[in-house]
């Protein structure tokens, strides 16, 4: 999804690497469409970090001169599909992480888990943020570990993660203001995350129906019922409710 003209673009890898580096001895190079179609969500490029042995591996951007690296958008994105993990058969999990200019402290998103090669959009709610922290922004990172291997307890990288060997494909990294690709997301990952722990849905159970509000529960292959309310709300969207996660589309948002 190549994301609405007003975002703020912070990597797109059509002109190389747009300015992000690494540690920890990872390599970074772009990859183009015609090669490897599947990362690449925006233009013809992604960015390719590979990995041998990093317990950590992450990638960072840092802004140029005062300005805010995240300008005014209130929500942050990105498109990322992990390769295949040497001897790791476990998901692979990512974080945000900004550094602001500064006394305050870096704050990290929570994690998202991505399986091994398959894409994903990851998006991150800014406006949880003290404004002053987002405004003093000064670099932006994206970490990742493969889920079942702790990741290390210091910046120097010790700790009992035993290191991530596989490649990582990034593309599209912005912020914006759209909150239905916001929820959007984070509906297609609640819902993958619902497949993975219980499996496919089978059955859905209606308690109550009238014009505006629809209550149940959905069933799932193993058995798990799962509380849902779907609703129309006074500006004329869409707000369902799955065991007590919300999700808005349409309407203010």
């Amino acid at each position: 999804m190549a994301g609405a003209a007003s975002d703020n673009i912070l990597g797109d890898f059509e002109d190389g690497v747009d300015g992000w580096k690494t540690s920890g001895g990872n390599t970074l190079e772009t990859v183009s469409h015609s090669d490897k179609p599947a990362p690449v969500t925006r233009g013809k490029s992604a960015l390719a970090v590979t990995s041998d042995g990093d317990p950590q591996p992450a990638v960072f951007t840092k802004a140029r001169g005062r300005n805010s690296l995240l300008g005014d958008g209130s929500f942050l994105f990105a498109d990322v599909l992990p390769g295949e993990v040497a001897e790791a058969d476990s998901a692979v999990t990512f974080r945000f992480r900004l550094h602001p200019r500064g006394p305050h402290d870096v704050v990290e998103s929570r994690p998202f888990s991505v399986k091994q090669r398959y894409g994903a959009g990851l998006a991150w709610d800014l406006r949880d943020i003290d404004e002053d922290v987002r405004a003093a922004a000064r670099r932006l990172e994206v970490a990742w570990y493969a889920s079942d291997d702790e990741p290390p307890t210091n910046s120097n990288g010790r700790g009992p993660g035993e290191g991530y060997n596989g490649t990582v494909y990034l593309d599209n990294i912005r912020t914006g203001d759209d909150p239905t690709t916001y929820n959007r997301r984070r509906w297609l990952r609640n819902r993958r995350r619902l497949q993975r722990e219980n499996g496919f849905r089978t059955d859905v159970t209606v308690d109550e129906l009238t014009d505006t509000i629809q209550r149940g529960q959905f069933v799932y292959a193993d058995g798990t019922e799962l509380d849902y309310e779907g609703r129309i709300t006074d500006d004329g969207g869409l707000e369902v409710t799955i065991d007590g996660d919300t999700f808005v589309f349409g309407g203010d948002e």
